[in-house]
Protein backbone atom coordinates (compact mmCIF):
# COMPACT_ATOMS: atom_id res chain seq x y z
CA UNK A 1 0.00 0.00 0.00
CA UNK A 2 1.21 3.47 -0.82
CA UNK A 3 1.01 6.16 1.84
CA UNK A 4 0.90 9.69 0.48
CA UNK A 5 2.25 12.86 2.05
CA UNK A 6 -1.34 14.00 2.44
CA UNK A 7 -2.18 10.85 4.44
CA UNK A 8 0.83 11.38 6.67
CA UNK A 9 0.01 15.06 7.29
CA UNK A 10 -3.60 14.22 8.15
CA UNK A 11 -2.46 11.44 10.49
CA UNK A 12 0.02 13.75 12.21
CA UNK A 13 -2.70 16.38 12.67
CA UNK A 14 -5.08 13.79 14.14
CA UNK A 15 -7.80 14.88 11.72
CA UNK A 16 -11.01 12.86 12.18
CA UNK A 17 -11.63 10.41 9.36
CA UNK A 18 -14.76 8.44 10.27
CA UNK A 19 -16.72 10.27 7.58
CA UNK A 20 -14.30 9.34 4.78
CA UNK A 21 -14.65 6.55 2.25
CA UNK A 22 -13.48 3.12 3.35
CA UNK A 23 -10.33 3.09 1.21
CA UNK A 24 -9.33 6.51 2.55
CA UNK A 25 -9.83 5.25 6.11
CA UNK A 26 -7.53 2.31 5.36
CA UNK A 27 -4.86 4.65 4.01
CA UNK A 28 -5.16 6.85 7.09
CA UNK A 29 -4.81 3.86 9.44
CA UNK A 30 -1.67 2.79 7.59
CA UNK A 31 -0.32 6.36 7.79
CA UNK A 32 -0.90 6.37 11.52
CA UNK A 33 0.95 3.07 11.82
CA UNK A 34 3.82 4.47 9.75
CA UNK A 35 4.11 7.43 12.10
CA UNK A 36 3.90 5.29 15.23
CA UNK A 37 6.21 2.53 13.96
CA UNK A 38 8.48 4.44 11.60
CA UNK A 39 11.45 2.08 12.08
CA UNK A 40 9.43 -0.80 10.64
CA UNK A 41 9.08 0.88 7.25
CA UNK A 42 11.41 1.90 4.44
CA UNK A 43 10.91 4.84 2.15
CA UNK A 44 11.06 3.97 -1.52
CA UNK A 45 13.24 6.13 -3.72
CA UNK A 46 11.49 8.76 -5.78
CA UNK A 47 11.81 9.16 -9.53
CA UNK A 48 14.71 11.59 -9.12
CA UNK A 49 16.74 9.12 -7.05
CA UNK A 50 16.59 6.28 -9.58
CA UNK A 51 18.82 6.27 -12.63
CA UNK A 52 17.22 3.73 -14.93
CA UNK A 53 19.83 4.18 -17.63
CA UNK A 54 22.65 3.43 -15.18
CA UNK A 55 20.81 0.27 -14.13
CA UNK A 56 20.58 -0.84 -17.76
CA UNK A 57 24.20 0.04 -18.43
CA UNK A 58 25.42 -1.80 -15.32
CA UNK A 59 23.38 -4.86 -16.23
CA UNK A 60 24.98 -4.97 -19.68
CA UNK A 61 28.39 -5.13 -18.02
CA UNK A 62 27.34 -8.12 -15.90
CA UNK A 63 26.39 -10.33 -18.85
CA UNK A 64 29.10 -12.99 -19.01
CA UNK A 65 28.56 -13.96 -22.65
CA UNK A 66 30.69 -11.42 -24.54
CA UNK A 67 28.57 -11.60 -27.68
CA UNK A 68 25.36 -10.96 -25.76
CA UNK A 69 27.01 -8.19 -23.76
CA UNK A 70 28.09 -6.42 -26.95
CA UNK A 71 24.68 -6.88 -28.52
CA UNK A 72 22.97 -5.32 -25.50
CA UNK A 73 25.49 -2.50 -25.29
CA UNK A 74 24.82 -1.53 -28.91
CA UNK A 75 21.10 -0.93 -28.29
CA UNK A 76 21.34 1.33 -25.23
CA UNK A 77 22.03 4.61 -26.96
CA UNK A 78 19.69 7.27 -28.29
CA UNK A 79 15.95 7.68 -28.25
CA UNK A 80 13.87 4.59 -27.46
CA UNK A 81 16.66 2.93 -25.49
CA UNK A 82 14.39 1.19 -22.99
CA UNK A 83 12.12 -0.37 -25.63
CA UNK A 84 15.14 -1.58 -27.63
CA UNK A 85 16.78 -2.89 -24.47
CA UNK A 86 13.66 -4.84 -23.48
CA UNK A 87 13.30 -6.27 -26.99
CA UNK A 88 16.96 -7.32 -27.03
CA UNK A 89 16.62 -8.95 -23.60
CA UNK A 90 13.82 -11.06 -25.02
CA UNK A 91 15.79 -11.88 -28.19
CA UNK A 92 18.80 -12.96 -26.13
CA UNK A 93 16.68 -14.81 -23.55
CA UNK A 94 18.03 -12.67 -20.72
CA UNK A 95 14.74 -11.49 -19.20
CA UNK A 96 15.03 -13.74 -16.15
CA UNK A 97 18.58 -12.58 -15.49
CA UNK A 98 17.45 -8.94 -15.79
CA UNK A 99 14.52 -9.49 -13.42
CA UNK A 100 16.78 -11.18 -10.88
CA UNK A 101 19.20 -8.26 -11.07
CA UNK A 102 16.46 -5.83 -10.14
Amino acid sequence: MRVTSEDLRAAEDDEPFDHLQEWVKENRLVAIDVIENYDNYIELPNKHEINEYAMVENFCLTVSDQSKQESLSRVIGGKGVFRRFKDKLIDLELEDQWNEAL
